[in-house]
């Protein structure tokens, strides 16, 4: 009867630990790009590397949109490193860029502001791309169903990268 439970539990943790396992890569080079993005902002400004970390960014959500990870993981993991290495490729230069706008109080205020809008956005986000992966689940069962709703989800991931890059001709060159 004990054994039930443990071997119950170890079946679920599976899949958790394979996602971890799946995503260590792109956490690590996330921290790379965002550690180099400070000091190539420096060097070529922020208009020039948020196009380029948006086109990027494109190219993995296009990876991941286009991979079937039942066969091919490996690809799945570069798709996902591809994504990583723009996202923060775009977002770190343009905030600094925003940042860099704004003097004396006004500059902790909109760092208050682009703090709090991150967290809100990024919650909000990530509570549309699990809604719209339990839609897929809910629409068709078993792997059909997590197929189609990571599409869907990896479509919204898409939109935002394609948004990302439009908003990115906003941003000027330095003087």
């Amino acid at each position: 009867m004990y054994l039930l439970p443990l071997f119950l539990q170890q079946v679920l943790a599976l899949p958790v630990a394979l996602c971890g396992l799946v995503m260590f890569p792109g956490g690590i080079v996330n921290a790379l790009v965002s550690a180099v993005s400070g000091r190539l902002y420096d060097r070529f400004g922020a208009q020039g590397l948020t196009r380029l970390g948006s086109r990027i960014a494109i190219i993995g959500a296009l990876i991941l949109l286009l991979t079937s990870f039942q066969k091919s993981l490996t690809l799945a993991i570069i798709g996902h490193i591809v994504l990583i290495v723009g996202t923060p490729l775009a977002m770190s230069p343009v905030q600094t860029y925003s940042l860099n706008s704004l003097s004396g109080p006004q500059s902790a205020d909109g760092s208050a502001i682009l703090n709090t809008l991150q967290q809100i956005v990024g919650a909000l986000a990530t509570a549309i791309i699990t809604s719209l992966m339990a839609s897929g689940s809910l629409q068709q069962l078993g792997q059909a169903g997590l197929q189609l709703g990571t599409q869907r989800g990896l479509i919204f991931v898409l939109i935002l990268t394609l948004g990302a890059f439009l908003l990115s001709f906003k941003v000027q060159k330095a003087k």
